[in-house]
C-alpha cells in the first residue's frame, strides 16, 4: 500500500507542477493576444488545468479502465464546484461577470446534464463522444461571440516569449503524461487493496489529484484579485472536463463504466446546477455559499464510502 501511496502521490506532484506549466504557456499565449480576462479564464487557463484530467481519462480509457476514464471527470465537475469554488468563495466574495452568469453557468449545466444522461446506461462509445465534442465547440465559439468587448484584457507585459512557450508546453505535457501513467497505476492497486472499487477512487483520490492545478489557478486568481478569472476557470474547466475529457477518452477508446453510479451522476449535475442558480440570483458567491459547496462535497464523499 506504501507504494501505490508513492504513486499516487508522485503522479499528482507531476500533474500539478505539468499543469502548471502548461496553464503558464496558456495563459502567455492569451495575453499575447489580448484577450479578456474572462475569456482567458474561461477557455486558455480552463484548457491548461483541465490537461491533467485530459491525460488520465484517456489513458484510462486506452488501458481498459473506464471507471477510473469516467470518474475522474465526475469527480472533479464535483471537486471543482463544491471544493474549487467553495474555498475561492471562502476567501473573498466572488462577483460573476454577466456574461458568465447568463450564457456560460447554463451552458455548463447543458454539459453536466447531457454527461450525465449519456453515462448512466455504464457505456460512452464514439456517438456520445461526438455528441460532447460538438457542444464543448459550440460553447467555445458562444464564449467568443459573447466577449468581444476587450477592454478588460490583462496586459500583455508579462507574456513569455515564444520560445519559451513552446519548451514549456513539450515539458509539461511531459510530465503530465508521466504523472497520469502514475496515478492511474496507483489508484488502481490502491482500490484493490482496500477492497473498495475503482470508480469510488476514481470520483476521490483521482479526481482531486487531477483537480490541484484548477485550485491552485483558483486561489492565486483570487488572491489577485482577478475574480472573473477565477470563476470563468471553474465554469470552463467543468465545461472542459464534458467536452474535451470524457469526449476525446471515448473517442479513443469506447468504455464500459457500471461502477459509476446515478448517486455521482446526479451530486455532479446538483452542484453544477445549484452554482448556476446562485449566480444568475445573487451575481456572486458569497461566504456562506462557500460554506455551503464544502458542506455538500463532505456529504457526498460521506455516502460514496458509507
Amino acid at each position: 500500500m506504501v507504494l501505490d501511496l508513492l504513486a499516487i502521490t508522485g503522479g499528482c506532484v507531476l500533474l500539478y507542477f505539468g499543469g502548471n506549466r502548461l496553464l503558464d504557456s496558456a495563459v502567455a499565449i492569451g495575453q499575447a493576444l489580448a484577450w479578456p480576462a474572462t475569456i482567458i479564464g474561461l477557455v486558455v487557463v480552463s484548457l491548461g488545468t483541465s490537461a491533467p484530467e485530459l491525460f488520465v481519462s484517456a489513458g484510462s480509457a486506452l488501458q481498459g479502465y473506464g471507471d477510473i476514464a469516467a470518474g475522474n471527470v465526475v469527480g472533479s465537475n464535483s471537486v471543482n464546484i463544491a471544493l474549487v469554488l467553495g474555498l475561492a468563495a471562502l476567501l473573498a466574495v466572488l462577483k460573476v461577470d454577466q456574461t458568465l452568469r447568463l450564457v456560460q453557468f447554463p451552458l455548463m449545466v447543458l454539459s453536466a446534464g447531457v454527461a450525465a444522461v449519456l453515462l448512466a446506461d455504464g457505456y460512452f462509445g464514439r456517438l456520445d463522444a461526438l455528441i460532447v465534442i460538438a457542444l464543448l465547440a459550440a460553447s467555445m465559439a458562444i464564449a467568443f461571440r459573447s466577449h468581444r468587448n476587450p477592454e478588460d484584457a490583462i496586459p500583455q507585459a508579462t507574456a513569455t516569449s515564444n520560445w519559451r512557450n513552446v519548451v514549456g508546453l513539450l515539458v509539461g505535457v511531459a510530465m503530465l503524461v508521466a504523472g497520469a501513467e502514475l496515478l492511474i497505476l496507483g489508484a488502481v492497486a490502491l482500490s484493490r487493496d482496500l477492497g473498495v472499487s475503482e470508480a469510488a477512487i476514481a470520483l476521490s483520490v483521482t479526481a482531486f489529484g487531477t483537480s490541484l492545478p484548477e485550485i491552485a489557478a483558483t486561489v492565486l486568481a483570487v488572491s489577485r484579485r482577478q475574480t472573473d478569472l477565477a470563476v470563468g476557470n471553474v465554469v470552463g474547466s467543468n465545461i472542459m472536463n464534458v467536452g474535451l475529457v470524457l469526449g476525446m477518452a471515448g473517442l479513443l477508446a469506447p468504455f464500459e463504466s457500471e461502477g459509476i453510479t446515478g448517486f455521482s451522476l446526479a451530486t455532479m449535475f446538483v452542484f453544477c446546477a445549484l452554482a448556476a442558480v446562485l449566480a444568475m440570483v445573487f451575481g456572486r458567491f458569497s461566504r456562506w455559499a462557500g460554506a455551503l459547496f464544502l458542506t455538500g462535497y463532505v456529504a457526498y464523499l460521506w455516502v460514496l464510502f458509507s
